[in-house]
């Protein structure tokens, strides 16, 4: 049983509205994920809920069982309504209760109607008192969700036109997507992004005050970033079968499970959704933080864990708590793949014998991320 310091667990927790839906969809490539953690039939998984993307397109795998760990009770419920739409509906409608695809004939309230008793209580009482969220479309109701469709629907189509930004997702070689791209009116692109993606302005409407509490970057400095690495994404990794990119850029325009299959995730695909029916019994929800739940008697040894960007939101001491709990919860040779943000965080030296850091793999992967948020992709081994 690992143990935490009370006074070090998750800062973030404390500072968040947990009762909001921050992410309805997860912006992680799970592709990495994959490649990184080579899961197996044998594993335990931990993961960070979110939106549930991940936990679904990494049970795909077929590990032994997954546990989704969230501080949030309103992500964890977003999860659960997955799980119990994978149980219990038919194709079509999974996407169109999800927000997949759209609901021209007001069917949504009706399908969830005839789900909801599948929930658990928790999650029931959630869904039965945000219907309206159902009834709008779950997949673009987070609030990182919403930041974004305003800028695809309202300021990136007075800089690119409609017929520009399919041409761009259109290309079929890297040669061709560079040439579309360079066709951009990329000065007031660049203006928009870092505008747009600014400290200030991602506080106000994208993402909490809270999440940036270690970093010491200035306004300009952070939307120059994530601009930078927008341009860099959009020329060096392709466009044509990212799902990550057409759905930033075009909104839901950008993505029909059914009828563009490359251009989505291997959850919401038919055979996807046909092969998880077999395996969400294997998935276990928990609502806490990963320090509580990796402090509980008796949980199974873990193999693998996903953490997301968690450690942006904490001090180096807690980063560093964490992980060497979490070293003592899992096997020799198990392995945590997590992102960096707008920050830096490692082991410290004091637990530099604990974890092998596979940088090279890391940074091979990070130059496949086919999402252009994140700084770095590490992958941290447990040794023996």
């Amino acid at each position: 049983v690992a143990t935490m310091s009370a006074n070090l667990e998750s800062e973030v927790a404390k500072k968040l509205d947990l009762s909001v839906i921050r992410y309805s969809r997860v912006w992680e490539d799970h592709r990495l994920l994959s490649r990184a953690l080579l899961i197996k039939p044998e594993d335990v998984v931990l993961c960070i809920t979110s939106a549930g993307d991940n936990v679904l397109n990494m049970l795909l795998d077929e590990p032994k069982k997954i546990v989704a760990v969230d501080m949030s009770p309103a992500q964890n419920a977003v999860l659960e309504l997955k799980l119990a739409a994978i149980r219990c509906l038919a194709y079509k409608d999974y996407l169109l209760l999800l927000g997949e695809t759209e609901d021209t004939l007001k069917r949504r309230a009706g399908i969830y109607q005839g789900l909801k008793d599948n929930l658990p209580l928790y999650a029931k009482e959630y869904w039965d008192s945000h219907t309206d969220v159902l009834e709008s479309g779950l997949s673009s109701s987070g609030r990182l969700e919403k930041y974004i469709a305003t800028l695809n629907s309202e300021h990136l189509p007075k800089v690119i036109s409609r017929e520009e930004m399919d041409a761009f997702f259109a290309a079929k070689t890297l040669d061709e997507q560079n040439i579309t791209f360079k066709k951009f009116p990329l000065d007031k692109l660049d203006k928009l992004l870092s505008w747009y993606f600014g400290k200030e302005q991602q506080v106000k409407s994208g993402r909490s005050e809270a999440q940036f509490k270690y970093v010491e970057a200035s306004d300009g400095s952070v939307g120059a970033f994530f601009s930078r690495k927008f341009m860099q994404t959009c020329q060096r990794v392709p466009i044509w079968d990212n799902y990550y990119m057409s759905v930033f850029m075009r909104g839901q325009r950008g993505h029909n499970p059914e009828s563009e299959p490359q251009l989505t995730q291997p959850c919401l695909t038919s055979d996807g959704f046909m092969k998880l029916k077999s395996l969400v019994d294997r998935v276990e929800v928990f609502t806490g933080t990963v320090e509580t739940y990796i402090s509980q008697p008796n949980i199974p040894q873990l193999n693998k864990a996903i953490l997301s960007d968690m450690f942006e939101y904490m001090s180096e001491e807690a980063s560093d708590q964490l992980l060497a709990a979490l070293a003592d919860c899992m096997v020799a040779g198990g392995r945590i793949a997590c992102w960096s943000l707008l920050l830096p965080r490692a082991p410290s030296a004091a637990l530099q014998g604990r974890f092998t850091s596979l940088d090279e793999l890391s940074a091979e992967l990070y130059k496949q991320d086919r999402m252009f948020i994140y700084s770095a992709f590490h992958i941290l081994e447990v040794n023996g």
